[in-house]
């Protein structure tokens, strides 16, 4: 799962809230490679209870996604 904003994170679990199904987002977060674009998104993600997993060098999307396919092997 790759989180370019923090917002994206809210919205997700507002969302979750709603339809009743905010576990079953937490245990799919739990269960997938999370990445985060910068240390902002890091932040909200870690406060919720979200493992990040790959943070990249610069808060870019190309250094994101350069990064964690660089990584995937070593991630999964």
């Amino acid at each position: 799962m790759l989180f370019t904003a923090s917002v994206q994170y809210i919205h997700a679990a507002q969302i979750a809230a709603e339809l009743g199904l905010s576990n079953e987002l937490g245990k799919a977060l739990s269960e997938a490679v999370v990445a985060s674009i910068g240390p902002t998104t890091s932040k909200t993600l870690r406060e919720n209870d979200v493992r990040v997993d790959l943070e990249p060098s610069h808060p870019k999307m190309g250094f994101l996604v350069r990064e964690l396919a660089e990584k995937t092997a070593t991630l999964t």
